[in-house]
């Protein structure tokens, strides 16, 4: 069902004007592009940041990485992946796209349902000690909504495990 849902989204996003669908998403985009202007600058340093902070914070995320990959495809593919969604936030039809090859990449890793909040989580925290100061409260926000519309697509997109309790 959730597949069907996505394939619906994209029928949409593709038919629809822009200018309506672009009234359709959850976020500000123009608050994601200007408050990640600064980063664009200095983007190789997103990425150690990044998962520095992950695997501080997840730990238990550390061996699903780098088994596929580099530490240089890894640094490449968080750097890719916000310059893209930043780009492309306000084009809903090119954003599912990426979505769906996303999702489908990530159940190729084994990655639990739950694991795509520990995603927003760590890029809010990496933005914020980037920017510092200039992160606003509006930015957060916003930057939050976005990371969780991507969760809800991804995992309208794809079937991901689910942890069962212990």
């Amino acid at each position: 069902m959730n597949k069907i849902l996505f394939q619906l989204l994209k029928f949409f996003s593709a038919i629809l004007p822009a200018t309506v669908t672009r009234r359709l998403l959850p976020y500000n985009t123009q608050i994601l592009q200007e408050s990640f202007r600064p980063i664009r600058q200095r983007i190789d340093e997103y990425s150690p940041r990044f998962y520095e902070n992950f695997w501080k914070d997840y730990p238990e995320t550390r061996d699903l990485f780098g088994k596929n990959m580099t530490k240089k495809e890894l640094d490449a593919r968080i750097n890719q992946f916000m310059l893209f969604i930043v780009e492309n936030a306000d084009k809903p039809h090119v954003y599912l796209n990426f979505v769906q090859h996303l999702a489908g990449r990530h159940k190729g890793y084994g990655i639990f349902s739950h694991q795509f909040e520990f995603v927003g989580e760590t890029n809010i925290k990496t933005l914020k000690e980037m920017l510092g100061d200039s992160f606003s409260a509006a930015d957060e926000k916003e930057w939050r909504v976005a990371f969780s519309f991507l969760t809800r697509l991804m995992k309208l997109a794809e079937t991901f495990k689910v942890k069962e309790k212990i």
